[in-house]
């Protein structure tokens, strides 16, 4: 574990933030799926399916992703938290990867790290306003 954090001083707090905002990031598209979904039937096989998407594109796995899943990848949550956390903990230093790909995008660097936290922030304020406009249309 790093002895200070990259955007706050301890490791552990910045960690902390990395997994609370991609937990409400996830359940804000938990929130969306649910309001386009009309029944609980319909909803649980979907929220699982959507989780099983979230881990195997968040780069977290020990799997290959070339063209279109890398770029598909870039449009969940999960993968940028990967990345902030990957960045926080200072993955490369650590001599987890060799792929040149991964320890670009793992560079321990708080521009880095910072970046990757606002596209989760980004994407919980897109699945809130979807969630909201939707919402308003059914009343």
């Amino acid at each position: 574990m790093p002895k200070s954090g990259l955007i706050f001083d301890s490791s552990n707090i910045e960690i902390t933030i990395v997994c609370i905002a991609l937990g409400i990031s996830s359940m804000l598209l938990g929130l969306v799926i649910s309001a386009f979904l009309s029944s609980s039937e319909q909803a649980m096989p979907t929220l699982v399916g959507m989780t099983m998407v979230q881990v195997v594109l968040s780069g977290a796995l020990p799997l290959e992703a070339k063209g279109v899943i890398n770029l598909v990848s870039m449009l969940v949550p999960s993968y940028w938290a990967n990345n902030a956390l990957s960045a926080s903990v200072d993955i490369v230093q650590l001599n987890l990867t060799s792929d040149p790909s991964l320890q670009e995008r793992w560079i321990a660097t708080s521009s880095n790290a910072a970046n990757s936290l606002m596209w989760v922030g980004a994407f919980s304020v897109v699945y809130l306003g979807f969630t909201l406009v939707k919402v308003h249309r059914s009343r």
